[in-house]
């Protein structure tokens, strides 16, 4: 009788352990749904940045956007800027508005995006294929991280950097 407790305690607690080790495996293998968006980059004017996400569909009648923002500095430092959107929050409508108000200077350093255990760094080397830019931008020709802010003719300033679909495509890959 004793042989027959002992071994239905054993059996218990093999099992329980072996339970354990599956829910173990079952999160390490889960997939980051987290879009992750950073950039680094200084200027010569105290302007707000913001991180788009245009676009969101929500379900057959509705859409959204999320937008974060920062104030940075104007500094002779690379500032950092991340921006995490929880699951559920993808969207192919990505941008990056390079301020409110101001024209100015920017040196963008680097983007970074991260999605499904995915990372695509954005340097002056790549960022002609997977980013662009509007009319109120314009990147100088020597210096590939520069980017020079500026009004046009008093019309509305929306200086902005987006995604294209190559960015949007390898991510979701």
């Amino acid at each position: 009788m004793n042989k027959v407790c002992s071994l239905v305690i054993f059996l218990l607690l093999l099992s329980c352990n072996s339970k354990k080790e599956e829910s173990k495996s079952k999160v390490l293998n889960k997939e980051n749904k987290e879009l992750s968006i950073e950039f680094s980059l200084k200027t010569n004017v105290e302007d707000v940045f913001r991180i788009n996400l245009r676009d969101i569909y929500v379900d057959e009648f509705q859409n959204k956007s999320i937008s974060t923002f920062e104030k940075i500095p104007a500094t002779s430092n690379f500032e950092s800027m991340k921006a995490k959107f929880k699951e559920g929050n993808f969207s192919k409508n990505i941008v990056i508005k390079l301020g409110d108000n101001n024209e100015k200077v920017v040196d963008l350093e680097h983007i970074s995006f991260s999605y499904k255990n995915k990372v695509i760094e954005i340097d002056s080397k790549n960022f002609d294929t997977y980013m662009a830019f509007n009319k109120y931008v314009r990147r100088d020709s020597v210096d590939l991280n520069k980017f020079y802010i500026s009004k046009i003719d008093n019309t509305n300033f929306n200086p902005v950097i987006y995604a294209k679909q190559s960015l949007i495509s390898e991510l979701l890959k």
